[in-house]
């Protein structure tokens, strides 16, 4: 005889109320506005209340910056259109990236790769050791062997070189 759901319901309810509450032991949960994690977690409040967009456009996003930091910002941009001089200092026009589409673009891809964990420091790890492989020819045998089950047809090395090291070449080949 199955249980009656109103029963179920009670039971689950119980389960919930005995569980203890907050974190018990000696691990220490991080504080989600540390520095590491307000713009990395996809679990911190600035993911849930705030955009980027509103973070790097504040006036105080400005202001935290050494001057090091400031100038490779400044070189980043695309135009001098974007820099505006203030206090006798360069700074981004933030009004006019706001109203930019590639940047709100690019702060919204931003976002979302957050959101995808792709700013976790063990996926950025895993990402760099899997690039330096790729860099180093790892993948070349896999794509040759690929690229030979597809076409049925092996790839012939002499003429732009590995798979990894192709070049547009237009002239003819022997």
């Amino acid at each position: 005889m199955a249980a009656e759901p109103s029963q179920t319901r009670v039971r689950l309810v119980t389960a919930k109320l005995s569980k203890p509450k907050g974190r018990t032991g000696t691990n220490k949960k991080k504080s989600k506005w540390n520095s590491e994690n307000i713009l990395i977690d996809p679990k911190s409040p600035s993911q849930r209340a705030i955009s980027e967009l509103d973070v790097l456009s504040h006036p105080k996003a400005w202001e935290v910056l050494d001057e090091d930091e400031k100038a490779e910002i400044l070189a980043l941009l695309p135009e001098k259109s974007y820099i505006t001089r203030e206090n006798g200092q360069e700074a981004p026009n933030i009004n006019l990236l706001r109203c930019d589409d590639g940047f709100r673009h690019d702060c919204a891809y931003y976002t979302n790769n957050i959101l995808e964990g792709r700013h976790d420091p063990e996926w950025l790890a895993s990402a760099w050791a899997a690039h330096e492989r790729r860099m180093a020819g790892e993948y070349n045998d896999y794509l040759d062997r690929k690229f030979e089950e597809n076409w049925g047809v092996s790839l012939d090395k002499r003429g732009n070189g590995t798979s990894s090291q192709t070049e547009n070449n237009t002239q003819a080949m022997d």
